[in-house]
């Protein structure tokens, strides 16, 4: 089941700032490892080209930019589009507005790989992998990324190991992260999207490859402002603010409050106190058959 989200929960110009300010990076190096040994199969470098379905504002086009001639990074936000244009310079990339069920701009069989990063459960997957399966050269990879859901680990916030730990303020940080989590998921429809531990869906080759549970596990510098920017920068949150009438900042004010009261028990400058937040990433990979 895929998410309900119209291009109107991106629109602002200050959302995509917030998503590409506070969104996870995909730092882990056995990510782009993992899927160039996947492609090395069929292909060897160098690589010619790949696209990246659902990018956002290009944190995810960024992963395989170094191993390919050109990466098109491809979102339906035209906001999104926007800010990855103006945030991102590498010279082998380049975005554009487009659908995921309709990829009229990549010609057929033009592509070795095609990338979904955190973005797969907001498609029809019936009508996209017909456009994945078009658009990949035989023996091309489909690979699927992301961080696993807060949803069935919430339980991710940690001090910086450099900074005095306290489990109980941990505790409390993390009850105020779900509490957020529970408040945005009370529309039960949007429930069985979340189902899975991970963002992932059935790939649609025979062929598959798929990370073991924790086998690929990150962190990276967060505070309690970039916490709740990250829970801002969800398509889940806008459309909870929509259909409820609750504005976006008056509610994130709520949850800043609740986590700085907290904080305060530990450091005098509860906005700036270093944090990390810890996930596990997943990959499923796929190919296209040769004939």
């Amino acid at each position: 089941m895929a998410v309900e989200l119209s291009p109107e929960v991106f629109a602002t110009r200050d959302i995509s700032q917030v998503y590409h300010e506070c969104r996870p990076r995909y730092t882990h190096e056995g990510l782009p490892q993992k899927i160039l040994k996947f492609l090395s199969v069929t292909f060897k470098p160098p690589y010619e080209n790949a696209a990246d379905i659902g990018c956002g504002t290009g944190i995810s086009t960024k992963v395989m930019a170094p191993h390919f001639k050109h990466v098109l990074g491809l979102d339906y936000s035209a906001t999104q589009v926007a800010e990855a244009q103006s945030s991102i310079k590498e010279p082998n990339l380049s975005f554009s507005v487009g659908q995921a069920e309709n990829l009229h701009m990549i010609p057929d069989k033009s592509l070795q790989l095609l990338t979904v990063g955190t973005a797969i459960h907001y498609f029809d997957c019936k009508l996209f992998f017909k456009e994945v399966d078009r658009v990949l050269l035989p023996g091309g990879c489909f690979a699927q990324f992301g961080y696993n859901s807060y949803y069935h680990e919430p339980r991710n916030l940690a001090f910086n190991p450099e900074h005095p730990f306290n489990p109980e303020v941990l505790r409390k940080l993390n009850d105020v992260v779900v509490e957020a989590f529970e408040t945005i998921l009370q529309q039960d429809r949007y429930k069985p999207a979340l189902a899975r531990e991970d963002f992932g869906v059935e790939p649609p080759y025979k062929e598959t490859e798929s990370t073991s549970r924790h086998e690929m596990e990150m962190s990276y510098p967060s505070n309690i402002i970039s916490v709740v920017g990250y829970l801002k920068s969800l398509g889940l949150w806008q459309n909870y603010c929509k259909e409820n009438n609750v504005e976006s900042e008056k509610l994130a004010q709520q949850f800043i409050e609740k986590l700085r009261n907290i904080m305060k028990e530990v450091t005098d400058k509860p906005d700036e106190y270093p944090l990390e937040l810890c996930t596990a990433m997943y990959v499923i990979l796929s190919r296209k058959p040769l004939a």
